[in-house]
């Protein structure tokens, strides 16, 4: 860029801090391509003339406020009767609003809330919106019309609303640095875009603003309302507050951490990021599952979905594929998912270990029952379950199961370890105040006389005699331990003293954790293999480092400059870190306070078995 042209933008940019950063005088065109040309597309510009405007807009409405000339503050009259019915009972609202609205996380709803409380302490006759209502404006087309009005412009804009609403898939935009912004009106948390994005929210807002425009329909500004004055020194303490609070906000939540971050983009639906045939192309595998995949008639799930639901259905492109499973999303008309689960046959070079159909619907009877339970932990809502010979599966071409699909992603790859921890061990301690008269599988359940313990469907692989269910933990670890035995004692000596020793999961296990973007758990799936245990048999889960037996750990953690140091002292700090958290709840197993043995029953070992 010239110097001549840099002098230019920073005289459009200094003009544009004397307006609304997110908006025009213009009404012939886009109001927010403004700001955009002023900022020459810079995100960093952008960012600065966001913090600018607000910060100035703070400062003069401050001195407005405190002006012992001060007129008053507006009031919304007809807010004003609606949250007091004194003044005309039985009011209702006659305004109605078509807006576009960015629905705030459950973390940015929680930090609204705290700041809510924090404004009542001084102001308790404030108006605060309620927490179902929390939203930031992405662009509003009309406000204060009738419902006629409203529906005719809803008759306009209905073609492409699909488009407008799903935008955000592939146009993601961060809000960062929250503070309170506020006049004689109102006060509402207010961010900037994120400088580290060429797509900000200001160019969200520039865009649906020129796709409503397509469809016609106009857009509309806000007007003024009458007011009264306030006492001065109330009014001093209001803004004090507001000062306050806006340092706080600064110190807390202007950091890199997560908690003052807001994400506006749509909900991913999972087939998003679903790699179909990819990482399948070796030892013949892509072939065998194109042939399946052509085999699977999908129009039969989409029927079947279609009835169950009351309305039409969609299937995704890409699907995922596992060991036993192929999963296919399904889109209703009013955005909700579904996942068609459906069983793939055993590979033909691969022996089946396990009781394939006693552990399909074990697992089943386990979602009723966990459902059941009302526990704070979600798993997916089953809708059908389709056995192998059954209609529906016999039109499908393999055993099937329809459940509820949810927006989020796996924890592959998420780093922030110890939120991720807190959640999981609030899920463990949840699960272990469930207790069974017997250790098994859950093969039957009803509300009425409840789950049904039966015997283990991976019994054939470790060759167990009997295979459950078991009265005890006695009988649970010898049934276990001798075939072990036997085989060990058919093995040669080969004077290996290093041998690790390995834990196998055995409370609920081989569980998959969905989180959303803020990394909050959002839902547990994949029951297959949940079976209930001897509470001697708890252990590290999976994917967490597993202790080593004798004291070689203890060594390379005691050499800084042994050549596995780092990856010890991270397997050991995970370890510590879930151990402090599950002490941290506190709750019980078999009657007994956690703090007591925890420590010593996750290294025990029973759990190595």
């Amino acid at each position: 860029m010239s110097s001549l042209q840099e002098a230019e933008s920073k005289q459009n940019a200094t003009k544009a801090l004397h307006s609304d950063p997110s908006a025009s005088s213009v009404p012939s065109s886009n109001p927010y391509d403004t700001l955009i040309e002023a900022a020459v597309g810079d995100p960093v510009q952008i960012q600065a003339l966001y913090e600018a405007h607000r910060s100035t807009r703070n400062e003069r409405q401050r001195e407005k406020l405190l002006d012992s000339a001060f007129a008053g503050v507006v009031l919304d009259p007809i807010l004003l009767k609606i949250s007091d019915q004194t003044i005309d009972p039985g009011y209702v609202d006659p305004r109605h609003c078509l807006v576009f609205w960015a629905r705030p996380p459950k973390h940015i709803r929680s930090l609204i809330v705290q700041l809510q409380q924090k404004l009542l302490a001084v102001a308790p006759r404030l108006w605060i919106m309620p927490s179902d209502g929390l939203h930031m404006t992405t662009l509003e087309i009309t406000h204060s019309r009738t419902a006629e009005e409203v529906a005719h412009l809803v008759g306009a804009i209905r073609p492409r609303v699909n488009e407008i609403t799903d935008y955000t898939l592939g146009h993601r935009a961060r809000l960062i640095k929250p503070m309170l912004s506020y006049d004689d009106a109102a006060v509402a948390l207010s961010f900037v875009p994120e400088a580290d994005d060429l797509y900000t929210y200001h160019h969200l807002r520039r865009d649906v603003h020129a796709l409503v425009r397509k469809t016609g329909a106009p857009v509309d500004s806000r007007q003024d309302e009458a007011g009264f004055k306030p006492d001065p020194a109330m009014m001093r303490r209001w803004v004090n507050k507001l000062e306050e609070v806006n340092r706080w906000l600064q110190l807390e939540h202007w950091s890199d951490r997560m908690d003052g971050q807001w994400i506006n983009m749509a909900k991913t639906p999972p087939s998003a990021r679903w790699a179909s045939y990819e990482g399948w192309d070796w030892g013949g595998l892509k072939e065998r599952l194109e042939t399946l995949m052509r085999g699977i008639n999908q129009q039969a799930l989409i029927d079947h979905a279609s009835l169950l639901l009351f309305q039409k259905v969609t299937i995704s492109d890409a699907f995922s594929a596992g060991q036993y499973w192929c999963c296919f999303e399904l889109t209703a008309e009013d955005g909700a998912l579904f996942i068609a689960r459906v069983r793939l046959p055993p590979h033909p070079d691969i022996i089946q270990t396990t009781d394939e159909t006693h552990s399909i619907e074990c697992e089943v009877t386990t979602m009723l029952f966990i459902s059941d339970l009302n526990l704070r932990l979600r798993s997916p809502k089953l809708f059908a379950f389709e056995k192998k010979g059954s209609p529906w599966a016999s039109l499908v071409k393999a055993p099937y199961m329809l459940i509820e699909g949810f927006y989020g992603n796996t924890l592959q790859g998420a780093h922030t370890l110890e939120k991720i921890i807190t959640q999981w061990t609030n899920i463990q301690a949840e699960l272990a105040t469930i207790s069974f008269s017997r250790i098994g599988f859950i093969c039957e359940y009803s509300k009425i006389s409840g789950p049904v313990l039966g015997r283990l469907s991976w019994a054939s692989a470790e060759d167990l005699s009997p295979d459950g269910p078991f009265d005890s933990a006695k009988d649970y670890y010898v049934a276990f331990g001798e075939p072990k035995l036997r085989r060990a004692q058919e093995l040669p000596d080969d004077g290996d003293a290093n041998t690790q020793r390995r834990l196998r999961p055995f409370i609920f296990l081989d569980m998959n954790l969905l989180v959303d973007e803020q990394f909050n758990i959002i839902a547990v799936i994949d029951w297959e293999f949940a079976q209930s245990a001897a509470v001697s048999a708890n252990y590290f889960p999976m994917p967490f480092p597993l202790k080593i037996a004798g004291d070689s750990e203890e060594a390379i953690l005691a050499d800084p400059d042994h050549l596995a140091y780092e990856d010890f002292s991270k397997q050991a700090a995970t370890r510590d870190l879930y151990l402090r958290k599950m002490l941290r709840l506190g709750y019980g197993l078999e009657g007994n306070k956690v703090e007591e043995h925890l420590d010593k029953l996750l290294e025990d070992m029973n759990t190595s078995i």
